[in-house]
Protein backbone atom coordinates (compact mmCIF):
# COMPACT_ATOMS: atom_id res chain seq x y z
CA UNK A 1 0.00 0.00 0.00
CA UNK A 2 1.63 3.75 -0.97
CA UNK A 3 0.20 6.54 0.73
CA UNK A 4 0.39 10.04 -0.95
CA UNK A 5 0.20 13.27 0.75
CA UNK A 6 1.78 16.75 0.76
CA UNK A 7 1.56 19.45 3.73
CA UNK A 8 0.47 22.37 3.64
CA UNK A 9 2.20 25.87 2.70
CA UNK A 10 3.43 28.65 5.26
CA UNK A 11 0.78 31.01 5.77
CA UNK A 12 2.71 34.22 5.36
CA UNK A 13 -0.27 36.18 4.91
CA UNK A 14 -1.24 38.00 8.33
CA UNK A 15 -4.88 37.97 9.23
CA UNK A 16 -6.83 40.91 7.89
CA UNK A 17 -9.29 43.07 10.10
CA UNK A 18 -12.59 42.65 9.45
CA UNK A 19 -14.65 44.23 11.83
CA UNK A 20 -14.87 45.90 15.04
CA UNK A 21 -17.76 46.24 17.51
CA UNK A 22 -18.58 48.93 18.47
CA UNK A 23 -17.35 50.43 15.18
CA UNK A 24 -14.87 52.74 14.29
CA UNK A 25 -15.69 56.57 15.30
CA UNK A 26 -18.58 55.50 17.51
CA UNK A 27 -20.27 57.47 19.51
CA UNK A 28 -22.45 56.61 22.64
CA UNK A 29 -20.44 53.36 23.63
CA UNK A 30 -21.58 52.21 26.79
CA UNK A 31 -18.36 52.43 29.47
CA UNK A 32 -18.39 48.74 30.21
CA UNK A 33 -18.38 47.72 26.68
CA UNK A 34 -16.54 44.40 25.56
CA UNK A 35 -14.90 45.05 22.46
CA UNK A 36 -14.81 43.26 19.49
CA UNK A 37 -12.57 42.13 16.90
CA UNK A 38 -12.99 39.93 14.43
CA UNK A 39 -10.01 38.64 11.23
CA UNK A 40 -9.93 37.05 8.14
CA UNK A 41 -8.27 33.95 9.37
CA UNK A 42 -8.16 32.00 12.73
CA UNK A 43 -6.32 33.94 15.60
CA UNK A 44 -4.53 33.48 18.65
CA UNK A 45 -2.66 34.90 21.64
CA UNK A 46 0.48 36.24 21.66
CA UNK A 47 2.14 38.19 24.10
CA UNK A 48 1.90 42.22 23.85
CA UNK A 49 -0.19 44.88 25.67
CA UNK A 50 -3.70 46.22 24.22
CA UNK A 51 -3.58 50.41 25.53
CA UNK A 52 -6.44 52.30 25.93
CA UNK A 53 -5.80 56.08 25.57
CA UNK A 54 -8.32 58.82 26.51
CA UNK A 55 -7.80 61.07 23.84
CA UNK A 56 -8.83 63.99 26.05
CA UNK A 57 -7.13 63.94 28.87
CA UNK A 58 -4.02 61.06 27.81
CA UNK A 59 -5.37 58.54 30.52
CA UNK A 60 -4.32 55.21 29.71
CA UNK A 61 -5.32 51.58 30.28
CA UNK A 62 -2.62 48.92 29.30
CA UNK A 63 -4.43 44.83 29.15
CA UNK A 64 -1.62 42.30 29.07
CA UNK A 65 -3.15 39.78 26.23
CA UNK A 66 -2.13 36.80 28.03
CA UNK A 67 -5.07 37.22 31.14
CA UNK A 68 -8.62 36.38 31.13
CA UNK A 69 -9.82 40.03 29.89
CA UNK A 70 -8.62 39.23 26.47
CA UNK A 71 -10.35 36.03 24.74
CA UNK A 72 -9.58 34.46 21.21
CA UNK A 73 -12.25 32.18 19.77
CA UNK A 74 -11.16 31.07 16.12
CA UNK A 75 -11.11 34.59 14.29
CA UNK A 76 -12.47 36.92 16.96
CA UNK A 77 -11.32 38.80 19.78
CA UNK A 78 -13.06 39.64 22.85
CA UNK A 79 -11.56 42.34 24.84
CA UNK A 80 -12.80 43.02 28.34
CA UNK A 81 -11.39 45.91 29.75
CA UNK A 82 -10.93 45.69 33.49
CA UNK A 83 -11.74 48.97 34.18
CA UNK A 84 -14.76 50.89 33.06
CA UNK A 85 -14.16 53.71 30.18
CA UNK A 86 -14.58 56.93 31.59
CA UNK A 87 -17.88 58.90 30.07
CA UNK A 88 -17.81 61.24 27.68
CA UNK A 89 -14.21 60.09 26.31
CA UNK A 90 -12.95 59.79 23.53
CA UNK A 91 -10.77 56.75 23.06
CA UNK A 92 -7.73 55.24 21.16
CA UNK A 93 -7.15 51.35 20.88
CA UNK A 94 -3.82 49.65 19.56
CA UNK A 95 -1.92 46.99 20.19
CA UNK A 96 1.73 47.10 21.82
CA UNK A 97 3.44 44.51 20.77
Amino acid sequence: TTWFFSTAAVDVTPPALVSLNPVDNAAGVSITANLSLKFSELVQKGTGNIIITNLSDSGIQSIDVTTAAVTVNSSNVIINPPLDLNYNKNLNMRNNS
